[in-house]
């Protein structure tokens, strides 16, 4: 062992002899040390690509996270929308069925009572005109066979013959003018019962349009139920995938916002320079409220100079790794970290 580290083997003292001994020791331990550091080291490289991997998993849920969010958002506010929508038109269709009801029901009063005030004034002006004509006409007879009797008797009375005749024409004259209005009134109220029957035909056109509009009104609910059906099962599908995230280990409640980040301050406690990236020990853990993925800045005479990313969250103190940083910065210990997020954070 003496010749190999080249020392003197021909020294006697018993000295020299513990002296070669010892030198030999140290080599050996110092090969021992190396050893351990390269296979530290090649662990280390192997956590820190694992780590790595988790990362990008955590990056790619969290990306997923995010869209399944806007997507059930979107879903919740079309559901909503849709049964809003869906209530108005229900609501619309039953006052149009209650209004169509009420018209039909005025339109038929008023078309009998039409009817029935039209046939009795009908019934009544043909009465009064057959009345007057048959006074008329048995007038007229009286008069013609009184004028004969008196022309036929008072030949000599001419003056007062002429008289009384020309009385009796203007009677005529005034009996035919009656009868002329009488037939007058009479086209009045047959002119009435056109219009009456006219009124009648626009109000079944009414109550025709209405019915059509009742049914527009059912095809748009029943598309909305459709529609709301389908966003109700895309609901449920996102719920499930939510669901299926938050058991394989993704914080949903905290990438979604119901359980927001709180506003912490602590302080760096230890560095570890050799991991890559570097990581650190801050003094913030789970009673702190911290959780796993949580990010963390770096302050510096208050301004944020690098972003921290928890990777281990213990009972009052938390591992985390650098994830951006300004160029050939350097963590330290003491340094402050908070997790409000600054004006403009390092990107």
């Amino acid at each position: 062992m003496a010749d190999a580290l080249g020392v003197s083997a021909t020294i006697p003292t018993p000295s020299k002899h513990v002296f070669s001994v010892a030198l030999a020791l140290v080599f050996v331990g110092g090969g021992v040390r190396l050893a351990y550091d390269e296979v530290r080291i090649a662990g280390e490289v192997a956590r820190v690509r694992g780590l790595e991997e988790k990362a990008a998993l955590a990056d790619e849920d969290r990306r997923r996270v995010i869209e399944l969010e806007r997507a059930v958002a979107a879903a919740s506010a079309r559901a909503g929308a849709l049964e809003s929508e869906l209530s108005l038109q229900r609501a619309a269709v039953a006052r149009l069925e209650q209004r169509l009801t009420a018209e039909r029901a005025a339109a038929a009063e008023r078309l009998a009572a039409t009817r029935q005030a039209a046939a009795a004034e009908l019934a009544q002006a043909r009465a009064e005109a057959a009345r007057r004509l048959a006074e008329s006409q048995a007038a007229a007879k009286a008069a013609a066979e009184r004028a004969r009797a008196a022309l036929e008797r008072a030949l000599a009375e001419r003056d007062r013959a002429a008289g009384i005749a020309e009385e009796r024409a203007r009677k005529v004259a005034a009996l035919e003018r009656d009868l002329e209005d009488a037939l007058a009134a009479l086209a009045e109220r047959e002119d009435a019962l056109a219009e009456a029957r006219r009124a009648a035909e626009g109000a079944r056109q009414q109550a025709s349009a209405a019915q059509r509009e009742v049914r527009s009104c059912r095809e748009r609910v029943a598309a909305l139920e459709h529609d709301l059906a389908a966003v109700r099962e895309r609901a449920e599908r996102a719920a499930k995938t939510l669901r299926r995230l938050e058991e394989a280990g993704v914080n949903v409640a905290r990438l979604s916002g119901q359980r927001p980040m709180p506003a912490l301050t602590g302080v760096v406690v230890r560095v570890d320079g050799d991991a890559l990236p570097p990581e650190v020990l801050v003094d913030l853990g789970r009673a702190a409220g911290l959780e796993v993925g949580d990010r963390l800045y770096v302050l510096r005479g208050g301004k944020a100079v690098a972003r921290l990313e928890v990777v281990e969250v213990l009972a009052s103190v938390s591992r985390a790794r650098l994830v951006h940083g300004e160029r050939g910065l350097v963590l330290r210990s003491g340094d402050d970290v908070t997790s409000v997020a600054p004006s403009v954070p390092p990107q």
